[in-house]
């Protein structure tokens, strides 16, 4: 989830992916639909002009809550400028800016930023996927550029998350997958946000069915592109699904096989295990289908595609876009960045020597700002994104320097914290596992029967 606060420094008069703000910007950019990069914009007197892409355009008005069902943006319409792909245009502020949208390879509509004026030229990926083809062939034109800041979408750029398989490797896996079950089998697809329709593509062009899907998504999705028309239903009569599992599909439970797309460092689908819960899905929890398959898919780039698209672009300078856990979560990014190989192109323009331990760990700071204020000159320069200073809210940059011999740069195991869906339950004496599973399912049936009801006495 992105914890980038908006504000490109080259340029303050702008306010990218986040629509509160102390101080009104000139000009509002949209990158793409996920709510994390909306922030603001639920706001029913939000009124300012927003530029997007023209998909994102289409997209965003039809959007609902997942909870209420209720549209979110609709009262945004009048107020979004939709922009081609790869068309310049020149805004003015305090000065004269130009930016062009760029594909993103994320979801329909997402775009890179690329934003020049006489602050130089930066490049704001907001969400992507770097994948290595995808770049040389749709992002070439970037190399004629000198980019002097890279705002980098960093959600995987851990360890752990070194190498992800590319998205048609995804595709043909989630296809032998499906084959591998009885065409009585139901498939359930997990797709509950914007990013995963080429999964309903390959499934159309494999099986030669549509997917069912709520009336609202169908909706949206073939108002953004009428392709969408052969290739999603509202009839839940298919084999497949995308829908909300409502009580028409209840009745295929018992043979249905949930696949959930994950970014996942796996080669091959696995399966979910009963004891962690998905934290993002459209399938309602008291659901039990035959049996939950972890499919790796990942729509952000994995650590060796954030390396490769920072080598490929050559910035002056980097700014994580996505930092969690504060000042010490960044130090660990820059040193496994640069263990990489990652280097600036150009010294940054704030002479600030990068973290250093000792072999004790203690965090040291040296910048040519010590004389002026050391306190203040650190937590602007170093505070993460989610963690503002209120003088210079913008996102601090990134040295990537070797080690010396005066100083042991100490990089603990950088994996990513166990969010709530992997997380396991408490092993407590008295609880087993297998006390727990049967609870569950105990919860999941009284759930259920509330759902539904009974034909002969239904329950309120």
């Amino acid at each position: 989830m992105s914890t980038f606060h908006g504000r490109i420094k080259e340029y303050p008069t702008l306010s990218i992916d986040h629509f509160i703000t102390t101080d009104t910007p000139k000009h509002y950019i949209l990158s793409h639909v996920h709510k994390d990069h909306t922030q603001g914009l639920e706001n029913i007197n939000f009124n300012q002009s927003i530029y997007c892409t023209e998909q994102t355009a289409l997209l965003l008005p039809l959007l609902e809550n997942r909870t209420t069902k209720q549209l979110m943006y609709k009262h945004l319409k009048q107020y979004l400028i939709p922009i081609p792909y790869h068309q310049p245009m020149t805004i003015t502020a305090d000065t004269t800016i130009k930016f062009t949208f760029l594909p993103a390879n994320h979801c329909p509509g997402a775009a890179l930023i690329l934003v020049e004026g006489k602050n130089g030229t930066v490049l704001y990926t907001g969400d992507m996927r770097a994948e290595p083809d995808f770049v040389k062939a749709e992002l070439d034109c970037l190399q004629s550029y000198r980019i002097k800041n890279l705002y980098m979408d960093t959600t995987c750029c851990y360890s752990d998350k070194r190498n992800f398989i590319s998205k048609t490797q995804s595709i043909n896996i989630l296809v032998n997958l499906i084959k591998s079950y009885p065409v009585t089998h139901h498939m359930y697809l997990d797709c509950w946000t914007v990013g995963y329709e080429e999964m309903w593509i390959s499934i159309t062009e494999n099986f030669g069915q549509k997917i069912h899907v709520s009336q609202q998504r169908y909706n949206m999705f073939c108002h953004a592109n009428s392709l969408f028309d052969d290739i999603l239903t509202t009839d839940p009569k298919t084999r497949f699904h995308s829908c909300h599992w409502d009580q028409e599909c209840y009745i295929h439970e018992e043979y249905t096989i949930s696949i959930h797309p994950t970014p996942n460092k796996n080669t091959k689908a696995f399966p979910h295990s009963p004891f962690r819960r998905l934290l993002n899905s459209d399938l309602p929890w008291d659901c039990e289908p035959l049996q939950r398959m972890i499919l790796p898919f990942s729509t952000h780039s994995s650590l060796s595609e954030i390396v490769f698209f920072h080598k490929f672009i050559k910035p002056s300078e980097f700014t994580p876009c996505v930092v969690r856990g504060g000042w010490k979560t960044l130090d660990q990014m820059r040193l496994l960045l640069s263990q990489e190989g990652c280097t600036l192109d150009t010294p940054p323009s704030l002479d600030v020597e990068p973290v250093l331990h000792d072999q004790q760990g203690t965090c040291q700071l040296r910048s040519s700002m010590d004389q002026q204020s050391s306190d203040q000159s650190s937590i602007n320069y170093l505070s993460p994104c989610n963690s503002l200073c209120t003088t210079t809210p913008y996102t601090p940059i990134i040295l990537f320097l070797p080690p010396t011999q005066d100083h042991v740069l100490v990089t603990p195991s950088i994996h990513r914290q166990p969010s709530l869906s992997e997380s396991e339950p408490d092993n407590e004496p008295f609880i087993t596992k297998e006390n727990t599973y049967k609870l569950l399912k105990s919860m999941k049936r009284l759930q259920k029967k509330r759902r539904l009801g009974s034909k002969n006495n239904p329950i309120p």
